[in-house]
């Protein structure tokens, strides 16, 4: 728009196919209307603060990606139009078109570059922006605050001058970041005073403003060790504080054996005692050997067995209460002997683990099954129930410690620490344990150990 009342021209809207604008608008092509008399699309009027009426009128579409987002329109009040004035204003609208849309994706940009950069300051999380290089170039809030540094002086640091990078985890030189992946592992970080702040660090490769860099966020796990120390600290005293009176139990039920007349009533009663007690003599060494294992202490106490023995010495142990519920057993193994060099307790453990567990989540009368299976000098050991099943979601979680699938959580009693206990004591051994179920058919738990060459 031109001329002293431009202004008023400003702001205006057009409909689709209003006018010779609204016709380009909609069609997407240019028009040309020599005389704008004979062209029912306009009607004469004479443009506001111009002195002469309008003759001719050219138009071509403003073309983004192929889409119509606007118009450019030529209003002539003399009759020179010609086929080149109208190619020209084809391509003064193309670059028009091009640079609107660069403009508008340079604002997207921006907004959301100053979107991030508010999120990166108020995350209650402290991070580092670094380089491929290491070096610190943005350090929000709580970063500052973890730290103890200023940002000027984290900007002229190095990550490894406050922190321990583990390079198995991001690879020499961060190659294994390379591919966009999160990685997560746990380090210290060392602040500018006071003592060294544990820290579960993520990280992973970010681009920010057209320039690639890494994002490290670095959670103070404080609180967490103190928690761990605790419980460790617990799971001692109750293995220390009970296992003497646990002791004195058993030699109280011994020496009523022995001074009571044979009684098949009272002889019933101190079985039950008897078992009772074992059951939480195991759970009390599973939970020492559970953070012995955690901590990385070794398996040291190895002997060798015969496997099908260990396997009759489990069942034997469980049998009262399969027998309780008409569970049943069905054991396949080869005929001979199978001889490992194991911890004989800790592997007979896992195997009532696994026993207890089938026979707590499948329905009464049902049978229980294990095999026994030499392959590639590994022997295989699997047990099958006709349980409830467990969800995929929970498949992948189930040997973590205190964990229980949402379906069994809500109809069995326990720590959630027994498969905890198989997967360390199977993995010490050199061994591995995995599930494969189907929600309403059941489980099988399988598990290998190395075989004694």
């Amino acid at each position: 728009v031109w001329g002293d009342n431009s202004p008023r021209e400003v702001g205006q809207r057009i409909k689709l196919n209003e006018g010779v604008a609204g016709w380009v608008a909609l069609h997407g092509e240019s028009a040309i209307v020599p005389d704008v008399k004979d062209d029912v699309r306009f009607s004469i009027q004479p443009i506001p603060g111009n002195r002469y009426p309008l003759k001719a009128i050219a138009a071509a579409p403003i073309l983004a990606e192929g889409e119509v987002i606007g118009v450019l329109e030529a209003l002539i009040p003399v009759d020179s139009l010609s086929t080149d004035d109208v190619m020209l204003l084809k391509g003064i609208g193309s670059l028009a078109g091009t640079a609107i849309r660069h403009a508008q994706l340079f604002e997207e940009v921006q907004i959301a570059h100053a979107r991030y950069r508010q999120l990166f300051e108020d995350s209650i999380d402290p991070i580092f922006i670094s380089d491929w290089d290491g070096k610190v170039l943005e350090a929000n809030h709580e970063a500052i605050q973890l730290s103890g540094y200023s940002k000027a002086e984290l900007q002229t640091m190095q990550l490894y001058h406050f922190t321990q990078i583990e390079w198995k985890v991001v690879g020499i030189n961060f190659a294994e970041l390379a591919g966009g992946e999160p990685h997560t592992y746990e380090s210290f970080l060392q602040p500018k005073l006071g003592p060294s702040i544990p820290v579960q660090v993520h990280v992973h490769a970010v681009n920010i403003g057209n320039q690639d860099g890494l994002q490290w966020i670095m959670r103070d796990i404080t609180e967490l060790r103190k928690l761990e120390r605790l419980r460790e600290d617990l799971t001692s005293m109750i293995y220390h504080d009970l296992r003497s009176p646990l002791s004195n139990v058993v030699s109280g039920l011994d020496l009523i054996r022995s001074m009571v007349p044979d009684d098949a009533g009272v002889e019933s009663v101190i079985q039950i005692s008897e078992r009772s007690l074992g059951r939480v003599q195991r759970l009390i060494s599973s939970l020492l050997d559970t953070s012995r294992l955690q901590a990385g202490q070794k398996i040291t106490t190895l002997t060798p067995v015969t496997f099908q023995d260990l396997v009759k010495e489990a069942k034997d142990t469980v049998q009262p209460a399969a027998e309780a519920s008409n569970f049943t057993f069905e054991i396949s193994a080869p005929e001979k002997p199978i001889e490992l060099m194991i911890d004989t307790d800790m592997i007979r453990r896992v195997m009532i683990n696994l026993l207890e567990n089938a026979l707590k989540y499948s329905s009464h009368g049902h049978t229980i099954r294990v095999k026994l299976e030499k392959k590639d000098q590994f022997l295989y050991v699997s047990v099958k129930d006709q349980g409830r099943g467990i969800a995929p979601e929970d498949q992948e979680h189930i040997f973590d410690r205190y964990m229980r699938s949402n379906l069994t959580a809500k109809k069995a009693r326990g720590l959630g620490l027994g498969l905890a206990f198989c997967k360390l004591a199977i993995e010490g051994h050199g061994g591995k344990i995995w599930v494969e179920s189907t929600l309403g058919e059941g489980s099988t738990f399988t598990f290998k150990l190395p075989i004694k060459k």
